[in-house]
């Protein structure tokens, strides 16, 4: 069973910002939605590298009473060594055994909840909380580590009503205002996750510099959860967002997965009304700047997580352009976002581009609209737009593609090609041989060399017409 570096494929000596690099790159490749089993094991391989072990339990359990015993103090620091080491089923066997030992003191039983929460054992660690605010209702801690524990099991309905009556009585912290916005989110109450992340902004921005990760993950909550309501009106969150930015720029170059994440969550959106785009200019502007400020000029990774970010920007926004045949808005994933060079996405590519040759009369005049609005796709496609243009006779260009398409069309399934255009199916009888398949090929006619007349009829030497590479 691989730990939880393996899974993030880091060394186990990584630091806390390769640990992040790792997660978000890996986020971005398995999606909720696409895989939501492995986004799930990366996702809690993450918590378990960045969560606070031995720390967190030892500052809120400061506050709490033990029994004046022989022996508390010692078995206190045992088991917190043990939390601090990882070795949670030790130390929530310990805290059980102490608890029999001792009595229902508060210290004791809140030990025993957050090593079994450590442990995995949230049923566990839920009958304990529930103890604990039984008898001792007066305590916000226990009723919002009662509301953790419930939302970690699964249990959705009950988490909301605990989590509603802890807010009741004053829970206010930042990560309890976080996790009750994404309970909020996953019961599809979005009025309220929004304004609980509106709340939780306005306690963190007091200390930008301790809460940068709680208020950027804030910000990327707000957007995620009106996109999911349907509420695009997000021009005032990106004027805060703007504003968030310049009071944030000493500390940001060291939360840049979180900002490009976040970033890339707001372009997701279908951004309508021209104020909210110049919004987004802008705040892409301040983002740029603040983290170039941070990070080394030659930085592959930095100057890598732009490039996608822009490429993204460019694909949604020509998706929408009105103004483009849809056979262009399909080579975006293809020329933009970029294809390996192996067999599947070599077909791909000849694919789109046999497309764009049917429709080549009428693409001609957008390749302009495309160099001066849309860069990164011109960049990436220019070279053949360059080819169609420079050729006398698109329809021989076409047969070239076409041949080396035939031949890939044979094992690869999914081409727009044919399905598009049928008439340029080949007949059934035309035989697209593969040796290593088919066996060894007898020739019918005789080799043509470099040096031969094309026998296509143009005229020209075989190696400066088909025969050309």
């Amino acid at each position: 069973m691989m730990n939880d570096y393996q899974i993030l494929g880091i060394a186990e000596n990584a630091d806390p910002k390769e640990i992040k690099r790792a997660y978000f790159r890996l986020v971005r490749q398995y999606s909720p939605e696409t895989d939501p089993e492995r986004f799930q094991e990366i996702r809690e391989a993450y918590e378990h590298l960045t969560a606070p072990k031995q720390e967190s339990a030892e500052r809120e359990e400061n506050t709490l009473s033990y029994p004046v015993l022989p022996y508390s103090d010692e078995l206190r620091k045992r088991i917190l060594s043990l939390l601090h080491m990882g070795d949670y089923s030790q130390a929530a066997e310990i805290a059980e055994k102490t608890v029999d030992f001792l009595g229902e003191s508060e210290g004791f039983l809140y030990l025993l909840g957050s090593a079994q929460i450590a442990a995995g054992n949230t049923g566990k660690a839920i009958k304990t909380f529930e103890r604990l605010v039984e008898l001792f209702p007066k305590r916000l801690l226990f009723h919002q580590e009662l509301a953790f524990s419930l939302m970690k099991r699964g249990f959705g309905k009950k988490a909301y009503q605990v989590f509603t009556d802890a807010y009741a009585i004053g829970c206010r912290d930042l990560e309890f205002l976080n996790l009750f916005s994404i309970c909020c989110k996953n019961r599809k109450k979005y009025s309220q996750a929004v304004n609980l992340l509106y709340e939780l902004i306005d306690l963190a921005e007091k200390k930008p510099k301790d809460t940068m990760e709680e208020l950027l993950n804030a910000f990327t909550g707000i957007f995620v959860v009106k996109s999911l309501s349907g509420k695009k009106n997000i021009a005032e969150d990106l004027k805060r967002f703007s504003r968030f930015l310049d009071i944030s720029v000493p500390y940001l170059p060291d939360y840049d997965e979180e900002l490009f994440y976040l970033l890339k969550s707001i372009i997701q959106m279908e951004l309508k009304s021209p104020e909210e785009q110049n919004l987004l200019d802008e705040v892409i502007s301040k983002a740029k700047k603040a983290l170039s400020t941070g990070m080394p000029s030659g930085d592959d990774f930095f100057q890598e997580e732009w490039k996608m970010l822009d490429a993204e920007r460019e694909h949604l926004n020509i998706l929408k352009d009105d103004r483009f045949p849809d056979i262009l808005k399909s080579g975006l994933e293809t020329f933009l976002i970029g294809y390996d060079k192996d067999e599947l996405d070599e077909f791909a590519k000849l694919d789109i581009e046999l497309c764009i040759l049917e429709e080549w009369s009428s693409i001609q005049d957008k390749i302009e609209i495309i160099r001066r609005e849309y860069p990164l796709y011109y960049h990436a496609i220019h070279e053949f737009f360059d080819r169609c243009a420079q050729t006398d006779d698109i329809d021989r260009l076409r047969k070239r593609l076409s041949k080396d398409y035939d031949r890939k069309a044979k094992y690869i399934s999914g081409g727009y090609y044919y399905e598009l255009y049928p008439h340029r199916a080949p007949s059934a009888a035309t035989s697209l041989w593969n040796s290593e398949n088919d066996g060894t090929y007898t020739r019918s006619t005789p080799k043509i060399s470099r040096n031969s007349p094309c026998p296509c009829g143009s005229g020209k030497k075989y190696k400066n017409c088909c025969g050309k590479k």
